[in-house]
Formats: C-alpha cells, structure tokens, sequence
C-alpha cells in the first residue's frame, strides 16, 4: 500500500524502531523470522510520543494498532503505472477478510477461496487537480475493470476492483480466487479507469475546474513478474484463521481510537430515524416531492 510507506514512517517517529515497524512495503520478500518484535512498551508510546517538528507523526487508529513484522503481513510491491490524472502501484499479500455496509452490490472472494489480496493504490497526482482532485488523495467511486492474463495472453482472473479501507487507509482491491496464479511467470495486469459515477465536477467559471468535462476510460497494462519467492511468502503468511490472533502478537490487540464525543455523536445519530434513501427516484439537490 502506497499510504503504508507513509505510516511506516509515520510510526517510526512516535518512537517505534525499525524492527518494530509493520512489514508493509517495508519488506521486500525479506524473511519476517530475522526480525524481533518491539516490546510492548515501546509500541505503546507510539501514540504518545511528542511530535516532531520536522515531520509528522501517526494518529488515531493507525498509531494505535501500529503492528511489528511478527504480526503476519508481508507486503509485496508490483509494477507501477501513471494514467493522466491518477498514479498507481500494485500491492500484493495473503488474503482478506472483509464485510461490508448493508445493500452493498460487491461482493469479494472469501477468505478461505482466495490466493492472494492485491491492492491497486490509486492516488490523484498534480494533473489530477484539473479535475479537482487534491495531490495524493484516493480518487472515489471510480469504476475500474481489471484483466489478468499470463504471457501466452490467457485471462486467469477479470472482473472489478472494489473501493475499500484498510488501517492504512483507502484503495481500490480485491481477493484474488485460488488457483489463479500456480507458478511463477511473467504476467500482464490490465485495467481500465473510468470516470466516476454520481459525482459531477463544477464547470462554471467562479467554481468550474479547469477541466471540461470527465476524461474518457484509462486503459494501461502492467507487466507483473511473480517469483517463487513472492509466492512462498503469501503461502508462509495465510493463517488456516485469519481471525486469530498470531501467539507472538498477544501484546498487541485490536483497539479502537477512543474519542467519547465523537462515539456519543455517533451514537446520536444512529438513533436519529434517517432520511429515507431512493437512489431510481431521488433527483439530487432537488425536491422530492415536486
């Protein structure tokens, strides 16, 4: 995950020791057993440590549930790619478990019928603020369509990339099924940005951005070298129950960022009766009832 480099930095200055950091993009096929976890001392000061002057430091929940390599993940970098307005990375691991909000309409591959998870971080760049977006932000509800294939051109795996959110924050990703990849090759990872839908962009001239209008479908391939190695570490870190807690991790529970005023607003509001929500018959910024 391209945000994990930064959290990773983020943590080491809230007094974590490199040792101490979250295997994302910090190791690179490295083996996860060279390492010691820090001690629980240390990793509880992270959220409390001055801040620096000079550089940021971890908040919330992400400094709060910072992780040792000992923990289980090995992130894996992929190949790169720049579409006009949008820079993305792959990222590759051991699967997922994920849920989501009532209704939803995606679903992804469960846990105990996927390979791998791989994260498409998909950040707005200089040129993506033509479109209004801000430098490094996660673009929302793009539709984007992916197609794996290998080097003799047949698909292994198509279909669309979810928006989703990690500790680390948002990007666009799914759990990749069993039996995709069986060895290591040379791969082509091919997707296809779309505009986003439901979201318009101002066009007059006091609010207007300077683009006229949504660009057309990206289209970018990706060559995408799997090795041995990258396979073996995938394998080695998918636990038979990725609910469990790893034994060596004990110290370092899930937590929840406490604010009580925030909670108790939420709370609030999700006894407040909502609004009723019809998305074939709702007119956005208009009345309903004309």
């Amino acid at each position: 995950m391209l945000n994990m480099k930064k959290l990773a930095a983020l943590v080491m200055v809230g007094g974590l020791s490199t040792a101490a950091l979250a295997g994302c993009a910090q190791n690179k096929g490295a083996d996860q057993g060279s390492e010691k976890p820090a001690a629980s001392a240390e990793m509880s000061k992270s959220a409390e440590a001055p801040k620096s002057a000079e550089e940021p430091q971890a908040e919330g929940a992400v400094a709060v549930n910072a992780r040792p390599n000992e923990c289980g993940l090995q992130e894996q970098s992929g190949p790169e790619a720049t579409v006009g307005p949008f820079d993305m990375g792959l990222h590759f691991f051991q699967p997922t478990v994920m849920v989501g909000a009532e209704g939803s309409t995606m679903k992804m591959t469960p846990y105990e019928e996927s390979q791998m998870h791989l994260e498409l971080d998909t950040k707005a760049n200089a040129y993506g603020t033509n479109w209004g977006y801000s430098v490094d932000e996660t673009p929302a509800s793009l539709p984007i369509v992916y197609r794996l294939t290998d080097n003799n051109n047949k698909v292994l795996s198509e279909g669309m990339m979810m928006e989703m959110a990690a500790i680390d924050g948002s990007h666009y990703g799914l759990n990749l099924p069993k039996g995709t990849i069986t060895a290591p090759g040379d791969y082509n990872l091919t997707v296809t940005v779309y505009p986003p839908l439901n979201y318009d962009i101002h066009q007059d001239y006091i609010t207007g951005v300077p683009a006229k209008g949504w660009f057309k479908p990206l289209t970018v391939t990706m060559p995408w070298k799997i090795t041995q190695e990258n396979l073996d570490i995938i394998k080695k870190n998918t636990p038979a129950d990725p609910m469990q807690v790893p034994e060596a991790c004990k110290q370092y529970p899930v937590k929840m960022y406490e604010d009580k005023a925030s909670e108790e607003a939420m709370k609030k509001a999700e006894q407040t009766a909502p609004l009723p929500m019809n998305m074939h018959a709702m007119h956005h910024g208009m009345d309903m009832k004309k």
